[in-house]
């Protein structure tokens, strides 16, 4: 779910499965908030009751963080295999013994050998969850396809065998170098990694269905409403249907985050789209009034669409005042120097 104003930063390309690498955790405790504090600095794991969804908010290195180094606090590790204490019992399958082989090869670090025993569990929804997450990992969408499809096909099983042997994983998507989304396998989490393939196959018209399917179960979460958004809003103008549906999506959007300012963004653009400048004016306003720790990408955007919405209100000082102060923070932005009658040097 790449957010066009948040650069992705990944440790190993796609999502990973590989517990030395840092890219997914498989632990056992409480859910909620977690610290861990390791070389990279202080990293804060929030989780939301009834989603699934956990974001992570990475603060750098420092002096506190040596002392909650020094406290007791622990790098995060290499996990336990699971017990397979299990298989003696006469009703374990054949493709149950393989599961417990390829998470035991996860948590070894051997994401071949792990994908080698989930091939032969094929079937079981935790195993083609996570057959699909390690191929998303690898960039293999049409492969990983089928196997998160079936995985979401069989969700009311998704989970089972994780909580039977006590293993609790958790991918990775990463939005930002700052921001990233943990999912587990549930339904959530497998329909967030079948946008992510959906995304890499360019079938738009079946992410954004996961996406709706998402916005159903995980209530008015900001990054789903966020990447719907921005699926959307592809295209400009965009199609009516896609502006109706994305002035529904935020029309109690406040300017609480860069997030939820980013919607702000896709909200004017859709009021703009549909016809409506003055209202599109207001909700660029709104993502406008607050600045601080908002990233530039985000207010230059914000910026210019509000110089076109006040060129369609027949405002033509107001836009020059934005393109003045947009091209006085970024020259190359857009076609803000033509529209200003700049002449390009060299």
């Amino acid at each position: 779910m790449a957010f066009r104003f948040f650069r992705r930063v990944r440790v190993a390309p796609g999502v990973h499965l590989n517990l030395s690498k840092g890219g997914v955790s498989m632990s056992a405790g409480p859910r909620g908030l977690k610290a861990t504090v390791g070389t990279s600095g202080r990293r804060f794991t929030a989780g939301i009751p009834g989603t699934g969804l956990h974001y992570t908010k990475v603060v750098k290195p420092g002096r506190a963080d040596s002392r909650a180094a020094d406290s007791g606090s622990r790098r995060p590790g290499r996990a336990e295999p699971i017990r397979s204490g299990f298989w003696r019992n006469l009703g374990t399958s054949v493709e149950e013994k393989a599961f417990v082989e390829g998470v035991n090869a996860i948590a070894r670090g051997d994401d071949q050998a792990a994908a080698g025993h989930l091939a032969k569990a094929r079937g079981l929804p935790d195993a083609d969850f996570l057959a699909g997450v390690l191929l998303i990992g690898e960039y293999r969408w049409d492969e990983a396809a089928p196997l998160l499809q079936s995985a979401h096909e069989d969700g009311d099983e998704l989970g089972r065998l994780f909580g039977k042997y006590g293993a609790n994983i958790r991918a990775r998507l990463a939005i930002s170098d700052e921001i990233s989304v943990h999912v587990g396998a549930d339904r959530i989490g497998v329909l967030l990694c079948l946008v992510e393939v959906y995304q890499g196959l360019s079938r738009r018209a079946e992410a954004i269905t996961c996406l709706e399917q998402l916005l159903c179960l995980a209530g008015d979460d900001v990054v789903v409403q966020l990447s719907l958004a921005e699926f959307l809003m592809a295209s400009r103008p965009a199609p009516q249907d896609h502006c109706h549906r994305i002035v529904s999506l935020t029309q109690e959007i406040e300017n609480v985050s860069e997030l939820h300012a980013a919607l702000l963004l896709y909200r004017g653009q859709a009021l703009r789209d549909l016809g409506v400048p003055t209202a599109a004016r207001d909700a660029l306003t709104a993502g406008l009034r607050r600045r601080k720790d908002r990233r530039p990408e985000i207010l230059n955007a914000l910026r210019y669409e509000r110089a076109l919405v006040y060129l369609e209100l027949k405002q033509k000082q107001r836009a020059r005042r934005e393109l003045e102060m947009l091209y006085a923070a970024d020259p190359d932005y857009e076609d803000v120097a033509e529209r200003l009658g700049l002449e390009q040097v060299g």
